[in-house]
């Protein structure tokens, strides 16, 4: 299996009170929404949500980290999470948001996998799904 596109989508979602913490008032919730698709048609999906006063990130500065990071997992097995942490810390290497985002859809998908094979009729090997 291999990645063939990461798409990334900027959400923000207003919240019925303000949270206010020391450094400032949040009132919108911004996340990065994250599909990452392989050749075998599945798709996982994970969320970064930087926040500007407790991290430093932005998400405009998310979006493009993860945009990069794109360039470099064309073609890795979504699975090989050593191999996917690798490039991602190459590629940035910071960037926590961008990072868990392109993290939470990889282990999804690991884990439809791994509930995929526990289906396969072992004395067919035809899946049963």
């Amino acid at each position: 299996m291999k990645i063939t596109g990461i798409k990334v989508r900027q959400v923000e979602v207003p919240l019925i009170e303000p949270f206010r913490i020391s450094l400032g008032v949040i009132t919108h919730s911004r996340s990065a929404i994250v599909s990452v698709e392989t050749d075998e048609g599945l798709v996982g999906y994970g969320e970064g949500a930087p926040a500007i006063l407790i991290s430093g990130e932005s998400l405009s500065g998310t979006n493009d980290v993860i945009k990069a990071m794109e360039r470099e997992l064309i073609g890795v097995d979504p699975t090989d999470l050593e191999k996917v942490y690798w490039i991602m810390d190459r590629t940035a290497a910071h960037s926590g948001s961008a990072k868990n985002a392109i993290d939470m859809a990889s282990l999804a998908r690991k884990q439809v996998c791994q509930c995929t094979n526990c289906l396969v009729d072992t004395r067919t090997s035809s899946r049963q799904i």
